[in-house]
């Protein structure tokens, strides 16, 4: 298969960003073509899941918190306030962002990709909406703590690492109907899994409370 370079570079880093550190030792671009063809595979089909898409740093670095179409986060957690420094945005989508918790104070609505969200609200904003023209995609809900408080990560398909932010923060999760949700213990679906039915989890659970390092969510 004949791939640009540029492409398997953003599929290597995209793989980068999936899994933890200590996974990539010894990892460089002199790898097989189809480790780097698997990455840009996991990109392309994050970028379909991914409607709206913050980010901890400028220039899309950092961590990543991924929103789908009509999702409302009234209160983004203590992992995510005050965090925000850029934004992504599928053509049909738009991110209203809030300066306060429960979608009050100051807001701002970005419309496309902000490589850096500017200095008023750098590490600014506490709740976020997402809303596009297409219908809602269903998405499984996974929470920092009980009884669905603190930050919500959403997921839509398969997520092999839940990033350095969420690693081992899960507590409670909300399955919607014809989905369900597995969690595993470990990254890229290793070591023990549970999976939830539709409906809503207010605790995971004492076995499984801050044990999840990736996830599936999947919907008929």
């Amino acid at each position: 298969m004949n791939i640009p370079k540029a492409i398997l570079v953003i599929g290597f880093s995209y793989i980068r960003s999936l899994l933890p550190p200590t996974t990539l030792r010894g990892i460089n671009m002199n790898m097989p073509k189809a480790i780097l063809v698997i990455g840009f595979s996991l990109f392309s089909a994050s970028a379909v899941q991914a409607d709206c898409k913050v980010y901890e740093h400028i220039n899309y670095g950092g961590a990543a918190l991924t929103l789908v179409s009509g999702q409302n986060i009234a209160n983004i957690g203590s992992s995510w306030n005050d965090r925000i420094s850029s934004i992504q945005v599928n053509n049909s989508c738009r991110l209203i962002a809030y300066q306060n918790i429960d979608y009050k104070g100051d807001r701002w609505v970005f419309a496309a990709n902000s490589s850096f969200i500017g200095n008023i609200w750098n590490d600014q904003i506490s709740a976020l909406q997402c809303q596009c023209s297409e219908p809602p995609r269903p998405a499984c809900q996974m929470y920092e703590h009980a009884n669905f408080g603190g930050g919500v990560l959403p997921v839509s398909g398969n997520m092999p690492w839940v990033g350095n932010s969420w690693n081992d923060k899960v507590s409670a999760v909300a399955v919607p109907s014809s989905c369900t949700l597995t969690i595993y213990q470990h990254s890229n679906y290793g070591g023990d899994n549970r999976t939830f039915t539709p409906g809503n989890t207010a605790y995971v659970g004492d076995f499984w409370n801050d044990q999840a390092s990736s996830a599936k969510c999947s919907c008929n």
